[in-house]
C-alpha cells in the first residue's frame, strides 16, 4: 500500500520529529489527549502560574486550546512558547497547523519553513509544507518540496503520486508521467497511478504507451469500465477490430445499460464484418432504446447484410414510424422494398423523400427508374 501523508495540518503535527532531537518521536498533537490527569486549558494555565517562562507549558496550553477548538487562544499560546524558545520545533509545527485551520496558509508556509530550518530532514514537515504551498496555489514550490521528499525517501509511493498530481497541474506532463511510472515500480502498483498515466498518455497522443497502461489497468482493476473504454478507443483508432470488440464486450459487461457502449460495440462488429453478432447487438439496442430510430436503422442494416431483406424492411419501417423525418431510414426502406419487388411502396418512400432530402430522393428515383 502507498505510504500516506498527514491528512490535516493538526493531525500531521502529531507525526513530526521531536523538537530538539529530530529523531522522529511524535510531539503531542493538538487533537489527541496528553497523559496529564487534567488536560483542560485551565489546568495548563494553573501550571504556567508556577513557571510562566516555560515554553513547553505554553505549547501544551496551545494544544489544549486547539483540542477545545479555541484556535485564536491556541495561536497566542504558541507565539508565547516561541517567544521563550525561538528554536522550539514542535511549536512551529503546531503553529503551522493552527494557521492552516484558520485559513492563513501563507503564514502556515512560513511556520513550516521555520520548522525545516531546525529539523532539515523531516519528511512529515515537508508533506505539510507541500500541502500549504498547494493551498496558496504555488504549485512550482510544492513540486520542489516533493522532489526533496523523493530524494530523502525514494520509495515513498504516496509522495510520488502527490508529486505527479502537482506536476500535472502546472502542465509538466512528461515529468508527471515519470513520477507515476516510478510509483508503479514500488510495491502495490496503485490503480491511481495507472489512471493518471492513461490520462497523460492520452493527452500526449502516445497510443502505444496508453495501450500498455490500459492493459495493466484492466488487469489491476478488472471492474473499472474506463480502462476498457480507453482500450476500445485506441484499438478502434488503430483499426485493431478484434481487440476493440473484446474491450467493448468487457465494457458492456460492466455497464449493460450504457447505450453509448452498446452502440460502439455494434459499430465495431459492423466494421469487422461480424454481421450476425452486429444484428444481435442491434436487437439489444432496440430493446434498450425503443424510442431511438437510429437503433432500428442499425438493425435493418445488419439484417440486410445477412440477406434478410423482409426483416430489414420491418426494422427500417419501425424507424420511420418513430420519426417520419428520418431521410436515411426512408431511403434504405425504399431500396429494400424495391429489392423485394414492392415498387408501389418504394415509390411512396420516394414521394416522402422529395420534401425531406432531394439528394436521397434522387438516389431512390434512379433505382426506381434506371432509364
Amino acid at each position: 500500500m502507498p505510504k500516506s501523508a498527514p491528512q490535516t495540518p493538526l493531525e500531521g503535527a502529531a507525526k513530526v520529529a521531536d523538537a530538539q532531537s529530530g529523531t522522529g518521536s511524535s510531539p503531542v498533537s493538538p487533537l489527541e489527549p496528553t497523559p496529564q490527569a487534567d488536560d483542560s486549558p485551565q489546568a495548563w494555565i494553573d501550571r504556567l502560574r508556577q513557571n510562566p517562562a516555560d515554553p513547553n507549558l505554553h505549547l501544551r496550553l496551545a494544544q489544549a486550546y486547539a483540542r477545545a477548538r479555541q484556535l485564536p487562544q491556541a495561536l497566542t499560546s504558541v507565539e508565547q512558547a516561541l517567544r521563550f524558545d525561538p528554536d522550539l520545533n514542535e511549536a512551529y509545527v503546531t503553529q503551522g497547523g493552527l494557521l492552516g485551520q484558520m485559513g492563513r496558509w501563507p503564514d502556515a508556509v512560513r511556520a513550516y519553513r521555520e520548522s525545516l530550518r531546525l529539523v532539515s530532514k523531516s519528511l512529515e514537515v515537508r508533506y505539510l509544507l507541500a500541502e500549504a504551498y498547494q493551498k496558496v496555489y504555488d504549485w512550482e514550490k510544492a513540486a520542489a518540496v516533493y522532489t526533496e521528499i523523493a530524494t530523502l525517501s525514494p520509495e515513498d509511493q504516496r509522495a510520488r503520486l502527490d508529486h505527479g498530481s502537482v506536476l500535472r497541474r502546472i502542465g509538466r506532463l512528461d515529468d508527471a508521467a515519470k513520477e507515476y511510472e516510478a510509483a508503479l515500480k514500488l510495491e502495490g502498483s496503485p490503480v491511481e497511478a495507472l489512471r493518471s498515466l492513461a490520462d497523460i498518455y492520452g493527452t500526449l497522443g502516445r497510443k502505444d504507451a496508453l495501450l500498455a497502461v490500459c492493459r495493466r489497468w484492466s488487469q489491476a482493476a478488472p471492474d473499472e469500465p474506463e480502462a476498457y473504454r480507453l482500450l476500445a478507443q485506441v484499438y478502434g483508432e488503430t483499426n485493431r477490430r478484434t481487440e476493440q470488440v473484446a474491450a467493448l464486450r468487457q465494457l458492456v459487461r460492466l455497464q449493460p445499460d450504457n447505450i453509448a457502449a452498446l452502440d460502439s460495440l455494434y459499430s465495431a462488429l459492423a466494421a469487422s464484418g461480424q454481421w450476425a453478432d452486429a444484428a444481435e447487438q442491434a436487437r439489444l439496442l432496440t430493446r434498450a432504446a425503443p424510442a431511438a430510430p437510429a437503433e432500428f436503422v442499425h438493425l435493418g442494416t445488419a439484417l440486410e447484410m445477412l440477406g434478410n431483406r423482409a426483416e430489414a424492411a420491418e426494422a427500417y419501417r419501425s424507424a420511420v414510424q418513430l420519426d417520419g423525418s428520418q431521410a436515411d431510414a426512408r431511403l434504405r426502406l425504399g431500396l429494400v422494398l424495391l429489392a423485394l419487388g414492392d415498387r408501389g411502396s418504394a415509390f411512396e418512400e420516394y414521394q416522402a423523400l422529395v420534401t425531406l432530402d432531394k439528394d436521397r430522393a434522387a438516389q431512390l428515383f434512379a433505382k426506381l427508374f434506371p432509364n
